[in-house]
């Protein structure tokens, strides 16, 4: 899949549309979900980049709920909304009230649980418990799959920046190579215990599972489950 550019994400029925975009400090990603054949669409992470080429591809009358799924994926909002007037926010509170301060004030703020009813049955979508970055997650269940959409929970990166300085500063921020959990994510939960038996719950609940992360590459290995588990037992450390 190229980088920049919205694509189809391959057995998903072109149901699943993603491409990266550059932000200042690293590369992030965008996930368009079809929500229904009127021309309804769900975008996860919108980026400014690849707005264009959405506005092109979805068409100026598509219905359109952009998802800021945490208080640092903010600045694609704007610019997505200019485009689409009508279009709805789903925020948690904090990032909501980010987005208002920041000149937002018009739109129509939403919870998760408040877009819920409104979501087709192999769509849900979530607050993350015990999180305090306002991570809202993303599950679409197609092909016998669960594709799995997160914010900067877990990432899966192949490679830092091209620039010393900023792969520098990437390290520093604690970004890793491969499946990962950061620490400003770690410190961000507020009570480890309650979290990791919530996690692992919901990962085993999960039917084949593929990870989709803002950061990074799709992972859909046989291991994701174990790996995962592994990982947060590692990183949250009681």
């Amino acid at each position: 899949m190229n980088n920049f550019q919205l694509e189809p994400i391959p057995h998903t029925g072109e149901q699943i549309l993603t491409g990266k975009y550059q932000t200042p400090m690293a590369v992030s990603r965008t996930v368009i979900v079809r929500l229904n054949q009127q021309n309804r669409y769900l975008v996860y992470s919108p980026g400014e980049p690849l707005l264009q080429q959405a506005a092109e591809l979805l068409g100026k009358d598509a219905e359109i709920v952009l998802v800021a799924p945490s208080s640092g994926h903010t600045l694609g909002i704007a610019p997505w909304l200019a485009a689409f007037p009508e279009a709805r926010i789903v925020a948690a509170t904090g990032t909501a009230e980010k987005l208002q301060k920041n000149g937002i004030t018009g739109a129509t703020f939403l919870l998760p649980e408040a877009l819920a009813e409104e979501l087709p049955e192999h769509i849900s979508m979530f607050l993350v418990p015990q999180c305090k970055g306002g991570e809202i997650w993303l599950t679409v269940a197609l092909d016998g799959k669960t594709w799995w959409l997160v914010c900067d929970g877990l990432m899966n990166l192949t490679a830092l920046s091209d620039s010393f300085i900023k792969a520098l500063l990437q390290r520093i921020y604690g970004l890793r190579l491969g499946l990962w959990m950061t620490p400003i994510f770690v410190l961000n939960v507020i009570d480890k215990v309650a979290f990791k038996q919530w996690f692992n719950g919901w990962l085993n609940e999960q039917q084949q599972p593929v990870l989709i992360p803002c950061h990074g590459d799709v992972y859909g290995e046989p291991d994701l489950t174990q790996t995962l588990q592994a990982l947060v037992e590692k990183r949250l450390k009681s």
